[in-house]
């Protein structure tokens, strides 16, 4: 979130007049004006690079610690991560969301062999009140979570299943964050808002790791909890 106009226009956030962001949050909008909003696509070469290596690392780290079972994919979009995975992972199945209902049609109609639902991670009812997802991927929308973080957690907590495992995969800026560093700051805010929180008492941290590239935009970073119950 540089200076300057946002990769994502004014729909997700605005800049003020003193120079902060506000967050908008309007992705339905984005999704109907945009064909290819953050280059997921591949329009952006500097994205498509980074986008590469991170869908690399939630491979490896699904194959090392999951055997097999069902994913879901919080913030989809119009797919290609749910495609990408399946066809290297071929023993899980995978399952997307994503909050604008118009980025889920096209991730439908683009790969029909898979599952895709429209909801808020954020909400009390996102889907349904039984564990049944071996693995949860949180994938490239922290920072738009970020009011709802308390939610999430909470969904996290019924939605997944005993053994299972929980995957935070952002971006992280290397210049000064400008949004939401009051709730999360950057790489290491998210590691301990995880561990400071009440989920912890049924999540196990098993990996966290922040990997620098030069010729990547962005730094990736992932934590890796698993499901247990502390007593």
């Amino acid at each position: 979130m540089t200076r300057g106009k946002n990769i994502s226009g004014d729909f997700i956030f605005k800049e003020n007049a003193n120079g902060t962001l506000e967050f908008v949050g309007d992705f339905e909008a984005l999704y109907r004006h945009d064909p290819d909003p953050w280059g997921q696509l591949g329009g952006d070469e500097r994205m498509g690079a980074y986008y590469a290596a991170s869908r690399q690392n939630i491979a490896r780290l699904l194959s090392a610690h999951l055997a097999g079972g069902t994913v879901l994919e919080v913030g989809c979009g119009f797919g290609q991560v749910c495609a990408t995975l399946a066809a290297q992972l071929p023993q899980h199945i995978f399952v997307g969301a994503d909050i604008s209902d118009t980025a889920v049609q096209k991730a439908q109609h683009n790969f029909p062999a898979l599952h895709f639902f429209q909801g808020d991670v954020t909400h009390k009812n996102f889907s349904g009140s039984q564990p049944h997802y071996d693995a949860v991927i949180i994938n490239q929308v922290l920072w738009y979570v970020l009011e709802g973080f308390e939610g999430l957690l909470n969904n996290m907590v019924r939605m997944v299943k005993p053994q299972g495992v929980l995957m935070f995969c952002n971006a992280f800026m290397r210049t000064p964050q400008r949004y939401g560093k009051d709730k999360i700051d950057g790489f290491d805010g998210l590691v301990r808002a995880l561990m400071n929180h009440a989920c912890a008492r049924h999540f196990q941290l098993i990996d966290a790791r922040l990997t620098h590239d030069e010729t990547l935009l962005y730094d990736d970073g992932y934590v890796v909890m698993r499901r247990v119950e502390r007593g």
